[in-house]
């Protein structure tokens, strides 16, 4: 697999998870994460019984 190879694949995985995650897709890379990370700290709040913190951008 080459760089390029492997620039392409993630690319294309960045184009589903926009899609599973946001119909309108994500505008940086940044945006992405920040989402990922909400979804991410209220999935394990709720596991763990705490209330989730706001994020402040």
């Amino acid at each position: 697999m080459t760089f390029l190879d492997l620039r392409a694949a993630h690319r294309a995985l960045d184009r589903a998870i926009d899609r599973l995650y946001r119909r309108q897709g994500f505008g940086s890379e940044l945006d992405r994460a920040e989402h990922l990370l909400g979804l991410y700290e209220a999935a394990a709040a709720a596991l763990i019984g705490r209330p989730r913190r706001s994020r402040s951008r």
